[in-house]
């Protein structure tokens, strides 16, 4: 596997966590090629308008991703390694805010939906379960992994 093919599966898994294409594009280049690089430099290297570029670090550095230093008149970008941090941070903020609350309304609901649809949203149901149990035993490992942080 290529440096160029390691940036592309960072980039599509930023992009399945709600980053864009310009911010997943830009965090994979400076994390990969390990550059430290101006605005200018980043808009050059992945073919995005400096305006792209810029609303783009700008959402990097909401989410602790890049870190930007004052060199003289312009800004330095650099990858912050984090994010295997902020992905495992999306994993939980997923368990909390949507997979649990659509696992108890289904199970709320489950109760008063007719037979010919009960089928199917049972399995729906155990598949959330799964889901539920599968997220849970991944976050608590890794925070066993972590030292219980």
């Amino acid at each position: 596997m290529t440096l160029d093919d390691l940036e592309l599966r960072l980039s599509r898994i930023m992009i399945k966590l709600g980053f864009g294409h310009c911010a997943a594009s830009i965090y994979s280049s400076l994390l990969f090629r390990g550059n430290t690089l101006s605005l200018n430099q980043l808009s050059k290297n992945t073919d995005y308008s400096p305006t792209a570029v810029n609303l783009a670090l700008a959402d990097l550095e909401r989410n602790d991703l890049v870190i930007r230093e004052k060199q003289g008149r312009k800004y330095l970008y650099t990858a912050n390694e984090r994010f295997i941090q902020k992905f495992e941070r999306g994993i939980e903020d997923l368990l909390e805010r949507e997979l649990r609350p659509f696992r108890r309304e289904l199970e709320r609901r489950t109760k008063r939906i007719r037979d010919s649809a009960r089928q199917k949203t049972d399995r729906l149901l155990e598949n959330a379960k799964d889901a539920e149990k599968r997220l849970m035993t991944y976050i608590a490992s890794r925070k066993a992994l972590r030292g219980g942080q």
